[in-house]
Protein backbone atom coordinates (compact mmCIF):
# COMPACT_ATOMS: atom_id res chain seq x y z
CA UNK A 1 0.00 0.00 0.00
CA UNK A 2 3.11 2.51 0.45
CA UNK A 3 2.97 2.81 -3.51
CA UNK A 4 -0.87 4.26 -3.51
CA UNK A 5 -1.26 7.78 -3.01
CA UNK A 6 -3.92 8.91 0.24
CA UNK A 7 -5.14 12.24 0.64
CA UNK A 8 -3.96 13.99 3.95
CA UNK A 9 -6.17 16.35 6.13
CA UNK A 10 -6.41 17.43 9.73
CA UNK A 11 -9.53 17.11 12.18
CA UNK A 12 -9.33 19.59 14.83
CA UNK A 13 -12.58 19.60 17.57
CA UNK A 14 -12.75 20.36 21.58
CA UNK A 15 -13.09 18.10 23.74
CA UNK A 16 -16.43 19.57 26.01
CA UNK A 17 -16.74 16.32 28.07
CA UNK A 18 -15.57 17.52 31.72
CA UNK A 19 -12.35 15.25 32.34
CA UNK A 20 -11.14 16.66 28.48
CA UNK A 21 -7.77 17.56 30.31
CA UNK A 22 -7.39 14.54 32.13
CA UNK A 23 -5.07 13.10 29.38
CA UNK A 24 -3.25 16.08 28.54
CA UNK A 25 0.17 16.35 29.40
CA UNK A 26 0.41 19.78 28.70
CA UNK A 27 -2.00 20.69 31.43
CA UNK A 28 -0.60 21.83 34.64
CA UNK A 29 -0.60 18.80 37.65
CA UNK A 30 -1.64 21.38 40.23
CA UNK A 31 -4.28 22.43 38.00
CA UNK A 32 -7.26 20.77 39.65
CA UNK A 33 -10.14 22.67 37.96
CA UNK A 34 -12.43 20.36 36.90
CA UNK A 35 -13.48 22.59 34.15
CA UNK A 36 -10.40 23.47 31.48
CA UNK A 37 -9.87 26.48 29.32
CA UNK A 38 -10.37 26.28 25.28
CA UNK A 39 -6.84 25.93 25.01
CA UNK A 40 -6.79 22.92 26.98
CA UNK A 41 -9.58 21.37 25.39
CA UNK A 42 -8.15 21.52 21.80
CA UNK A 43 -7.56 18.23 19.77
CA UNK A 44 -6.13 17.32 16.29
CA UNK A 45 -4.68 14.92 14.28
CA UNK A 46 -3.77 13.80 10.74
CA UNK A 47 -5.39 11.47 8.72
CA UNK A 48 -4.65 9.76 5.29
CA UNK A 49 -7.86 7.77 5.27
CA UNK A 50 -10.39 10.58 3.83
CA UNK A 51 -12.71 9.30 1.79
CA UNK A 52 -16.17 10.65 0.02
CA UNK A 53 -19.15 8.01 0.82
CA UNK A 54 -21.93 9.45 -1.42
CA UNK A 55 -22.90 13.13 -2.05
CA UNK A 56 -26.38 12.88 -2.20
CA UNK A 57 -29.37 13.09 -1.03
CA UNK A 58 -26.26 14.22 1.23
CA UNK A 59 -22.85 14.49 1.48
CA UNK A 60 -21.15 11.66 3.56
CA UNK A 61 -17.52 11.28 4.38
CA UNK A 62 -15.26 8.59 6.13
CA UNK A 63 -11.92 8.36 7.46
CA UNK A 64 -10.22 5.79 10.21
CA UNK A 65 -9.10 6.62 13.89
CA UNK A 66 -6.81 4.56 15.89
CA UNK A 67 -8.23 3.87 19.64
CA UNK A 68 -7.43 5.17 22.13
CA UNK A 69 -7.80 8.16 20.84
CA UNK A 70 -8.38 11.80 22.41
CA UNK A 71 -9.39 13.06 19.20
CA UNK A 72 -12.47 10.30 18.93
CA UNK A 73 -13.26 11.28 22.11
CA UNK A 74 -13.68 15.05 21.83
CA UNK A 75 -15.85 13.58 18.31
CA UNK A 76 -18.52 11.96 20.42
CA UNK A 77 -17.94 14.36 23.71
CA UNK A 78 -21.50 15.74 24.46
CA UNK A 79 -20.39 19.12 24.53
CA UNK A 80 -20.34 19.79 20.87
CA UNK A 81 -22.91 17.38 19.03
CA UNK A 82 -20.45 15.48 17.28
CA UNK A 83 -19.49 18.37 15.10
CA UNK A 84 -16.08 18.49 13.98
CA UNK A 85 -13.54 20.43 11.25
CA UNK A 86 -11.75 18.93 8.48
CA UNK A 87 -8.85 20.83 7.03
CA UNK A 88 -8.04 20.13 3.57
CA UNK A 89 -4.25 21.15 2.59
CA UNK A 90 -2.55 22.57 -0.01
CA UNK A 91 0.44 20.32 -1.92
CA UNK A 92 3.32 22.47 -0.65
CA UNK A 93 5.96 22.74 2.25
CA UNK A 94 3.50 24.92 4.22
CA UNK A 95 0.98 21.91 4.22
CA UNK A 96 3.51 19.36 4.56
CA UNK A 97 4.50 20.82 7.71
CA UNK A 98 1.02 21.57 9.23
CA UNK A 99 0.40 17.48 8.08
CA UNK A 100 3.90 16.53 10.37
CA UNK A 101 3.16 18.69 12.99
CA UNK A 102 -0.54 17.02 13.33
CA UNK A 103 0.48 13.39 12.93
CA UNK A 104 1.94 13.45 16.56
CA UNK A 105 -1.48 15.23 17.15
CA UNK A 106 -2.60 11.96 19.49
CA UNK A 107 0.67 11.87 21.51
CA UNK A 108 0.96 15.65 22.25
CA UNK A 109 -2.80 16.33 23.22
CA UNK A 110 -3.61 20.21 23.33
CA UNK A 111 -0.33 20.44 23.25
CA UNK A 112 0.30 20.68 19.43
CA UNK A 113 -1.80 23.82 19.10
CA UNK A 114 0.77 25.36 22.12
CA UNK A 115 3.81 24.58 19.93
CA UNK A 116 2.39 25.71 16.69
CA UNK A 117 1.16 28.76 18.44
CA UNK A 118 4.45 29.43 19.99
CA UNK A 119 7.36 27.90 17.98
CA UNK A 120 8.68 29.06 14.74
CA UNK A 121 5.93 28.30 12.19
CA UNK A 122 3.80 31.17 14.31
CA UNK A 123 6.08 33.15 12.66
CA UNK A 124 5.36 32.94 9.32
CA UNK A 125 2.38 32.32 6.96
CA UNK A 126 1.91 28.64 7.08
CA UNK A 127 -1.29 28.51 8.80
CA UNK A 128 -2.65 30.69 11.53
CA UNK A 129 -4.93 28.90 14.77
CA UNK A 130 -8.20 30.79 15.60
CA UNK A 131 -9.10 29.47 19.00
CA UNK A 132 -12.78 29.71 20.29
CA UNK A 133 -12.89 31.51 23.07
CA UNK A 134 -16.79 30.79 24.16
CA UNK A 135 -19.44 28.50 22.65
CA UNK A 136 -18.81 24.95 21.32
CA UNK A 137 -16.68 25.52 18.82
CA UNK A 138 -13.64 23.83 17.25
CA UNK A 139 -10.34 25.82 15.94
CA UNK A 140 -10.13 26.34 12.62
CA UNK A 141 -6.32 26.37 10.85
CA UNK A 142 -5.90 29.02 8.17
CA UNK A 143 -2.84 30.42 5.94
CA UNK A 144 -0.82 29.34 2.99
CA UNK A 145 -0.96 25.70 3.70
CA UNK A 146 -4.95 25.06 4.11
CA UNK A 147 -7.20 24.86 1.18
CA UNK A 148 -10.39 24.79 2.78
CA UNK A 149 -12.50 23.24 5.38
CA UNK A 150 -15.60 21.84 6.06
CA UNK A 151 -17.65 21.35 9.07
CA UNK A 152 -19.05 17.63 9.07
CA UNK A 153 -21.26 15.35 12.04
CA UNK A 154 -20.53 12.41 13.17
CA UNK A 155 -22.82 9.52 12.82
CA UNK A 156 -22.15 7.69 16.12
CA UNK A 157 -24.59 5.08 15.34
CA UNK A 158 -22.25 4.52 11.92
CA UNK A 159 -19.13 3.98 13.32
CA UNK A 160 -17.71 0.20 12.61
CA UNK A 161 -14.99 -1.29 14.82
CA UNK A 162 -12.37 -3.12 13.00
CA UNK A 163 -9.98 -4.30 15.67
CA UNK A 164 -8.09 -0.97 16.99
CA UNK A 165 -9.49 1.38 14.37
CA UNK A 166 -12.86 2.73 14.36
CA UNK A 167 -14.45 3.68 10.54
CA UNK A 168 -15.75 6.97 11.41
CA UNK A 169 -18.87 7.89 9.45
CA UNK A 170 -19.84 11.68 9.56
CA UNK A 171 -21.90 14.25 7.16
CA UNK A 172 -21.06 17.47 6.03
CA UNK A 173 -23.58 20.04 6.83
CA UNK A 174 -21.43 23.13 5.51
CA UNK A 175 -18.08 24.79 4.43
CA UNK A 176 -15.70 27.16 7.34
CA UNK A 177 -15.13 30.14 4.95
CA UNK A 178 -12.29 30.16 3.03
CA UNK A 179 -9.77 29.84 5.66
CA UNK A 180 -6.80 28.93 2.93
CA UNK A 181 -5.02 31.78 0.58
CA UNK A 182 -4.03 29.07 -2.30
CA UNK A 183 -5.69 27.10 -4.95
CA UNK A 184 -5.11 23.98 -6.49
CA UNK A 185 -5.04 20.19 -5.78
CA UNK A 186 -4.63 18.81 -2.10
CA UNK A 187 -2.09 17.08 -0.37
CA UNK A 188 -1.40 13.37 -0.54
CA UNK A 189 0.91 10.90 1.44
CA UNK A 190 2.24 8.11 -0.83
CA UNK A 191 5.79 6.14 -0.75
CA UNK A 192 6.74 7.69 3.26
CA UNK A 193 6.51 11.03 2.18
CA UNK A 194 4.42 14.46 1.36
CA UNK A 195 3.48 14.45 -2.41
CA UNK A 196 1.29 16.85 -4.46
CA UNK A 197 -0.32 15.06 -7.35
CA UNK A 198 1.21 15.50 -11.27
CA UNK A 199 -0.16 15.96 -14.31
CA UNK A 200 -3.32 14.78 -15.81
CA UNK A 201 -3.27 11.98 -17.92
CA UNK A 202 -5.26 12.30 -21.07
CA UNK A 203 -7.32 9.35 -22.74
CA UNK A 204 -7.54 9.32 -26.25
CA UNK A 205 -9.81 6.22 -26.97
CA UNK A 206 -11.48 3.91 -24.23
CA UNK A 207 -11.60 0.25 -24.85
CA UNK A 208 -14.55 -1.87 -25.48
CA UNK A 209 -15.05 -4.65 -23.31
CA UNK A 210 -16.06 -7.82 -24.96
CA UNK A 211 -18.72 -9.64 -22.52
CA UNK A 212 -22.22 -10.93 -22.22
CA UNK A 213 -24.71 -9.34 -19.95
CA UNK A 214 -26.07 -10.55 -16.95
CA UNK A 215 -29.36 -12.50 -17.30
CA UNK A 216 -31.87 -9.68 -16.21
CA UNK A 217 -29.63 -7.20 -15.91
CA UNK A 218 -30.70 -3.38 -17.36
CA UNK A 219 -28.33 -1.14 -19.33
CA UNK A 220 -28.37 0.85 -16.59
CA UNK A 221 -27.28 -1.71 -13.96
CA UNK A 222 -24.67 -2.62 -16.95
CA UNK A 223 -23.10 0.60 -16.89
CA UNK A 224 -23.27 0.73 -13.09
CA UNK A 225 -21.09 -2.28 -12.84
CA UNK A 226 -18.43 -1.51 -15.28
CA UNK A 227 -17.77 1.74 -13.32
CA UNK A 228 -17.74 -0.15 -9.78
CA UNK A 229 -14.95 -2.14 -11.78
CA UNK A 230 -13.29 0.53 -12.52
CA UNK A 231 -14.01 1.07 -16.10
CA UNK A 232 -14.51 4.56 -18.01
CA UNK A 233 -17.92 4.95 -19.91
CA UNK A 234 -18.86 8.07 -21.49
CA UNK A 235 -22.10 9.74 -20.33
CA UNK A 236 -22.88 9.34 -24.30
CA UNK A 237 -23.03 5.71 -24.17
CA UNK A 238 -24.63 4.77 -21.46
CA UNK A 239 -27.86 2.47 -22.22
CA UNK A 240 -26.34 1.48 -25.13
Amino acid sequence: MRSIPHPVAVITASDFSSSSSSNDTTADPSNTNSNPSPEQRLRGMTISSFNTVTLSPKPFVSFNIRTPSSTYDALISNGNNGTFLVHFLASTSAGARIADAFARGEREGAGVFAKLATGPAAKSEDFKIFVPKSGNDHPILAGDGVLRAVRCRLVEEKAIQVEDHFVVIAEVVGVVGQPGKREGLGLCYVDRAYRKVGEGIEIDEIPKVDRERIPGQSSEQDVEMQRTMGLNVRRGDEGR
